[in-house]
C-alpha cells in the first residue's frame, strides 16, 4: 500500500521535470545570439517603433475565382465581401479577391469554382 503513493508521485515528479526542461531547450535556441530571450516587436500607439517593409506584390494573396450567384441578396452580400468583380453573368461572376474574401465566399456558400492565384496567371502571362 505504501509503495503505490510513492510511485505516483515519483512519476508524477518525472513528468513535471520533462515537462520544464524539455521545452525549455527549443525556447532558448529560438533566436540564436540572443542570450536565449525572444524578440517581439515593440508597438507604440498603434505604430512599430521598428523599420516597417512593405509588402512585396509576391507576398499579397489574391486569387481569381468564379462564384455561383443566383438571388439579389447574393448579389449584395458579393458586394460587401469587397470582393473585385472582374466579369458578371446572370448567375455567376468572375471576382478577384484576397485569401481573407476567398475564405468568406467559401464559407457563404458562393461555391469557388476555377479558383487560380495572381501570381500563376502572371507567371503564365
Amino acid at each position: 500500500m505504501l509503495a503505490h503513493p510513492r510511485l505516483v508521485k515519483f512519476v508524477a515528479f518525472v513528468m513535471i521535470v520533462s515537462l520544464l526542461f524539455g521545452s525549455a531547450a527549443p525556447v532558448a535556441r529560438a533566436q540564436e545570439g540572443s542570450g536565449g530571450s525572444i524578440y517581439l516587436p515593440v508597438i507604440a500607439d498603434g505604430r512599430a517603433t521598428g523599420e516597417i517593409t512593405p509588402p512585396s506584390p509576391t507576398d499579397v494573396n489574391l486569387f481569381r475565382t468564379r462564384v455561383t450567384v443566383s438571388t439579389p441578396a447574393q448579389w449584395a452580400e458579393l458586394a460587401r465581401t469587397g470582393a473585385l468583380v472582374l466579369a458578371r453573368g446572370d448567375d455567376w461572376a468572375l471576382v478577384l479577391a484576397d485569401d481573407a474574401q476567398l475564405a468568406d465566399l467559401a464559407r457563404w456558400h458562393f461555391t469557388p469554382q476555377e479558383t487560380n492565384s495572381l501570381a500563376a496567371l502572371v507567371k503564365v502571362a
